[in-house]
């Protein structure tokens, strides 16, 4: 892969420069069994796969760093330097096998990721700084006591939006999310989802809530503005609050930000 993108072009500030090769269009030349064009993180799983299994694969990318929204710049200021996230830094269920798709793709690279564990994160608000506790049901339950405009009201409701969710929620660990595809191959890929379908048939009637904007569910249940920001600022890893993310953003957090272990990523696109 070869790269066009100059960070000198704003000579206000004090950058490296990162020379190009032209204007984004330039690789090596040949014949290739897959092109990926955009170096996300579906796009380098992709061809990381692919080359896996014997495709010849390229991966062209017209930014200078890989990773699309995970990846990091750089500032220089009165002679320090200072990284920046572009966008989320938080994963979960990396540190061991799991129902995470990129630990997923990772197992089948045979790549092994550092990364560090986390038990909370802090948030600094209008109303002052507060930590949300990961990996306890209760201790979570205790802050929407101690900083919601109504706590009785906040618990109620967010246990609600979790019963609400709860059959959708226990379908994301019945189908590996590497088992679902688009073809009529799925019958098979999914068939060890029978069982928790045949207990659960009503998972088929929420189905659409999936895929439909988290609000329309949200604002069926949830009235306690505390409650109401900490969810849309949970959605903000998926860019959008809770008008616009998909309803299966928040199931993965239900399901998964209530267990005892949490990872944070270590640089995952460098790893890819």
């Amino acid at each position: 892969m070869t790269f066009s993108y100059d960070m000198s072009l704003e000579p206000a500030y004090e950058k490296p420069t990162y020379p190009g090769t032209g204007n984004g269009l330039s690789g090596d030349a040949g014949e290739y069994d897959v092109i990926v064009i955009g170096s996300g993180m579906g796009g380098l799983s992709c061809g990381a796969l692919s080359a896996k299994y014997g495709d010849k694969t390229l991966v062209l990318e017209s930014h200078i760093k890989c990773g699309g929204s995970a990846h990091t710049f750089s500032r220089m200021h009165n002679g320090g330097k200072y990284s920046f996230e572009v966008g989320p830094s938080i994963f979960e269920g990396l540190d061991r096998p799991s129902l995470n798709p990129l630990r997923i793709v990772f197992d089948m690279l045979d790549e092994k990721m550092p990364v560090e564990t986390y038990t909370g994160l802090g948030y600094w608000t209008p109303t002052g700084y507060w930590r949300f506790p990961i990996g306890s049901k209760s201790n979570f339950e205790q802050l929407l006591m101690e900083q919601a405009e109504d706590g009785p009201k906040a618990v109620e409701e967010w246990n609600a939006l979790r019963k609400r969710l709860s059959t959708l929620g226990g379908s994301t660990t019945a189908v590996s999310l590497l088992n679902l595809r688009q073809d009529a191959g799925f019958l098979a890929t999914t068939a060890g989802s029978l069982p928790f379908v045949a207990t659960h048939p009503d998972v088929f009637l929420d189905l659409p809530l999936t895929f439909d904007s988290l609000h329309k569910t949200v604002d069926k249940i949830v009235t306690v503005p505390f409650l109401r920001n900490f969810i849309d600022t949970m959605c903000i890893f998926c860019g959008f609050p809770a008008k616009g993310a998909m309803t299966a953003h928040m199931l993965y957090i239900l399901e998964r930000f209530f267990e005892e272990v949490r990872t944070c990523e270590d640089e995952a696109q460098r790893e890819l």
